[in-house]
């Protein structure tokens, strides 16, 4: 996108690179962003901390909670915020 290069090079030249030494990873479908971040939640071992703004039954949320679960036990700090709004009428009390 031209219209953000002055941008990108006055960012760079005050020091904050925005392509240098990053750890960005291209995930191009959601069951690749799954797989890697149910990957990176098995690798915890201090805390997983999670937002959402809807949650309900499924084969993303019950994946992730059964990793949560099994973290929690193993003594990580688990932290879930949702809108319960959102959630209202697809989560289970």
């Amino acid at each position: 996108m031209p219209q953000w290069a002055p941008l990108a090079s006055y960012l760079n030249n005050k020091g904050f690179s925005l392509y240098r030494a990053t750890d960005a990873v291209y995930l191009p479908t959601g069951k690749d962003f799954l797989e890697d971040m149910l990957s990176a939640m098995e690798k915890a071992e201090r805390f997983i901390f999670l937002e959402y703004f809807i949650l309900q039954p499924g084969v993303f949320w019950d994946s992730i909670l059964a990793i949560l679960e099994r973290k929690a036990a193993q003594g990580v700090e688990v932290r879930v915020i949702y809108d319960d709004m959102g959630c209202m009428f697809s989560l289970p009390r």
